[in-house]
């Protein structure tokens, strides 16, 4: 079980590298992109790892983990996605906070609870790949 977790977080994590990495060539696009396909992917992350579980078994979780990580992350990029919060870190940066002040007074509470949403949704992904059984998506 802790390797099905781990194989589900190894393909989260590549999910989001991804995501990263193409996330200045769309940057426009890409908080209305995570919109219209999060919810979706997260369906069919949990229909795909009972689908390809009896073939691969730790596949399954890793394509399971991949598709369940766009929203798991669509609360931080809405909050990061807006105009106020590049002003005021513009503004924070302008009248000298040193980068642990405007991490401690700036970025954590206002990431706080995307974070924590984000971490419940991926926890709910896992608990539903490990706790549905199989013959509930044919």
């Amino acid at each position: 079980m802790i390797v099905d977790i781990l194989c589900f977080l190894g393909g989260a994590g590549l999910c989001l590298g991804l995501l990263l990495a193409i996330r200045p060539i769309l940057a426009s696009f890409f908080p209305l992109m995570l919109q219209l396909c999060a919810s979706g992917a997260f369906m069919g992350g949990i229909w795909a790892h009972h689908a390809s579980a009896v073939r691969w078994e730790y596949g399954s979780w890793m394509i399971a983990g991949f598709l369940i990580a766009p929203l798991s992350l669509l609360p931080v990029v809405l909050r990061l996605s807006g105009e106020r919060v590049a002003g005021a870190a513009r503004a924070a940066a302008g009248l000298g906070a040193s980068p642990s002040a405007r991490l401690r007074y700036l970025w954590a509470p206002l990431l706080r609870l995307p974070f924590v949403v984000s971490c419940a949704v991926l926890a709910v992904g896992i608990v539903a790949c490990l706790f549905t059984p199989p013959h509930a998506h044919v």
